[in-house]
Order: structure tokens, then C-alpha cells, then sequence
């Protein structure tokens, strides 16, 4: 068990040319990396107003709720 516990840790990470060891500072430096991948940037977003979306008559609606036969 110890044998698979010492294969399941990262002894050191490379971050940007950078050698990181030391749990504390992996520990920071992915937390770093997931903060800065998932953060909300400042590129605007694609909005949805400007397309051109077909409606559906009431006759079609009620056609989608039928039952599955």
C-alpha cells in the first residue's frame, strides 16, 4: 500500500520553466493554475439576441408534448 501511495504523489511540477517542489507550493501553484483557467475574463461573451430563431406555431408546441409510443 505505501508502494502505491509514493506512485500517487507528484514529488514536483513544472510551472513556466520553473521546477516546483514541496506540497505547500504545489499546492499553490495548481491552485493558481485552475483559478487563472476558470476565471471569468474580460472578452466579451457571444449573445444569443441577434440570431435568427425559427418560433413554433401552437399546433407544432402541442405536437412536442404527444406521448412516445
Amino acid at each position: 500500500m505505501s508502494s502505491r501511495k509514493r506512485s500517487n504523489s507528484i514529488i514536483s511540477i513544472n510551472v513556466n520553466g520553473v521546477q516546483v517542489e514541496g506540497v505547500n507550493d504545489i499546492r499553490e501553484a495548481v491552485f493558481l493554475h485552475f483559478q487563472n483557467h476558470f476565471k471569468e475574463g474580460d472578452e466579451l461573451c457571444p449573445g444569443m439576441s441577434n440570431l435568427p430563431f425559427k418560433s413554433f406555431s401552437v399546433l407544432e408546441g402541442v405536437n412536442l408534448i404527444k406521448p412516445f409510443l
